[in-house]
């Protein structure tokens, strides 16, 4: 039996890693380092909250929620655990984020190919 579309609202969650070329050139034994572990961070953030990334953009991740507050709170786990981590030679990353809201209903045929990224997402069982 095939499972219902998903349909209301979702809230996706965009990040940017600042600097990252400039961090890059600087620092390019420690930033492999630190990206691996920055993408543990917002990854770790992401599921705490109940939302799935959607797919990383090397040094970004885009996110699916299902509830604006369940995004803000995934933004607000990064943020500190991102601040408290111990960054060593590439001192402290900056992250940008933003949340942007979406109302859809899905249906086969959808042509948005990371909004139906997101559909499967959210009809699988973690």
């Amino acid at each position: 039996m095939e499972p219902e579309p998903a349909s209301g609202t979702l809230i996706f969650l965009f990040t940017d890693l600042e600097g990252s070329t400039r961090l890059w050139e600087q620092f390019p034994q420690a930033m492999k380092a630190a990206l691996e572990r920055h993408d543990r961070i917002l990854q770790a953030a992401v599921a705490a909250s109940n939302g799935q990334v959607v797919k990383t953009t090397g040094d970004g991740m885009m996110a699916v929620f299902t509830s604006a507050a369940a995004a803000a709170k995934s933004c607000v786990v990064a943020q500190r655990d991102l601040a408290a981590e111990p960054w060593g030679a590439t001192g402290a990353l900056r992250v940008r984020m933003g949340l942007r809201a979406v109302y859809e209903t899905f249906t086969e045929g959808f042509t948005t190919a990371d909004l139906t990224e997101a559909r499967a997402l959210l009809q699988t069982d973690p």
